[in-house]
């Protein structure tokens, strides 16, 4: 048995039946439902993805890109729960095996820093991006993938692009915590436009099971 749920903007938990892990619980996702996770990633350093307060409350060891684990180690969570993440990383967590890749977040501007960014994907059937459209898994083989849809980084059709890759998952918007209902209800409809049958809008706190 494999299930995600999403908890709100970039953050989901992946439950299998030997493992929990928990996938950037950042300052714009509800948190309190969470529960106990064995083990949380984290695609990049932004707190909308990587909420310092929750991070330093919690016990689990954490998973992230090189430079997210020197902001949190100065933020003061114990190193002992820091474990760099490289390119082309398998993290095995129970039965779950997930694989890393490594690169630039997306430009948000020329000459705005941007953060090293961790893609995930998860038995070879979830793909959880972070802030970027990586080239990551076997384009027939992902079930379900996670597609970004609002950001400073983005435009909707670089979102819609990213889902075409994989034309035989379910794509479920994400990072969207900027958007008004409206604004939500208007991206939707494009979605779904173009997507058709692929698009899912995942309820929150519902778990989808693979």
């Amino acid at each position: 048995m494999l299930k995600f749920t999403l908890h709100g903007h970039a953050c989901l938990s992946i439950v299998a039946d030997d493992a929990n892990v928990l996938v950037d619980p950042g300052a714009f996702s509800k948190l309190d439902d969470v529960g106990r996770p064995d083990a949380m990633l984290i695609t990049h350093q932004h707190a909308d993805h990587a909420e310092p307060g929750y991070l330093a409350q919690t016990s689990s060891p954490i998973y992230a890109p090189r430079d997210a684990i020197d902001v949190l180690r100065d933020q003061g969570i114990p190193e002992e729960r820091l474990n760099v993440v490289e390119d082309g990383a398998v993290l095995t967590f129970g039965s779950l095996r997930i694989t890393a890749a490594v690169g630039d977040h997306a430009v948000i501007y020329p000459g705005i820093p941007t953060p090293l960014n961790a893609s995930y994907l998860v038995d070879g059937r979830l793909l959880v991006p972070g802030d970027a459209f990586p080239h990551i898994g076997d384009p027939d083989s992902v079930e379900h993938v996670l597609i970004p849809i609002a950001g400073p980084w983005l435009k909707l059709a670089d979102a819609i692009d990213f889902a075409q890759r994989y034309p035989s998952a379910k794509a479920h918007p994400i990072h969207d915590a900027l958007l008004s209902a409206p604004g939500i209800g208007l991206a939707d409809r494009i979605l779904d436009g173009v997507l058709g049958e692929r698009f899912s809008r995942a309820r929150p706190e519902v778990p989808i099971e693979m």
